[in-house]
């Protein structure tokens, strides 16, 4: 499994990015019960003065 977060700040905004299971493999971590599928979230930030 390969996660990944990104994260890039550009004055007051700050953009986020997290990725779960990068490469959508299928896996298990109790036997029958397979875990979530590929997961992106995007985040932004806005910071005022």
């Amino acid at each position: 499994m390969l996660d990944s977060r990104l994260s890039v700040e550009i004055g007051a905004v700050t953009i986020s990015a997290l990725m779960n299971n990068i490469l959508n493999q299928e896996y298990t971590l109790r036997p029958a019960l397979i875990e979530a599928p590929r997961n992106v979230a995007l985040r932004v930030d806005w910071k005022i003065n």
